[in-house]
């Protein structure tokens, strides 16, 4: 379906993100940290949660809900959760950035990569795939439709690639070879 293949494209940025931020906030100097820690604090905004989990938030999981996928009890309270624990950690790095303080930076940063990575395989491995026998032709449709309508609120294609040009801009910078693209996980299909 579209839908889940638009959130996967996100997903494999925002893997990305998560692995050099772990990387360079471990492994950098205080001041690349803190000069990366910044732009992908920016990108977190703006991309991961502005963008992309206003896509899930806003459409996805409602109609998910609303075809029988609970959320109380349910893998999409789940994903809720995750994305609130996320802008906890988020605020985090944000404080620790603006106190320059290297090791709380570096826990904060280090614990939202690992959260994201491990909310990431649950959508991929267990939630899109539900959302794939639930939702039909029409629905995919629809939520593709939001989606661009979602996009172009946030910035739209300028947004994404803004986000891929910096991101491989800071990839040279760093000259980090810890990461490498992750694979395309192939989302099921009906």
């Amino acid at each position: 379906m579209q839908c889940f293949e638009e959130l996967e494209r996100d997903h494999r940025v925002i893997e990305q993100v998560a692995a050099l931020l772990a990387d360079v906030s471990s492994h950098a100097s205080a001041e690349r940290a803190f000069a990366f820690g910044a732009w992908a604090l920016d990108f977190v905004r703006s991309f991961a949660d502005g963008c992309h989990h206003a896509k899930e938030e806003q459409t996805l999981f409602p109609l998910l809900e609303a075809r029988g996928i609970p959320r109380r009890g349910g893998p999409i309270g789940m994903m809720l959760l995750e994305h609130q624990e996320g802008r906890a950690l988020v605020a985090d790095m944000e404080r620790a950035l603006a106190a320059r303080d290297l090791p709380g930076f570096v826990a904060s940063a280090g614990a939202w990569a690992g959260l994201l990575r491990v909310h990431i395989t649950k959508e991929r491995n267990v939630l899109f795939p539900m959302g794939e026998r639930r939702l039909d032709a029409a629905d995919d449709r629809a939520l593709v439709a939001r989606f661009a309508e979602i996009e172009r609120e946030s910035g739209g294609e300028a947004l994404h690639a803004r986000a891929h040009e910096e991101l491989e801009a800071w990839k040279q910078r760093l000259g980090t070879l810890a990461l490498a693209a992750p694979p395309a996980h192939a989302v099921a299909t009906r």
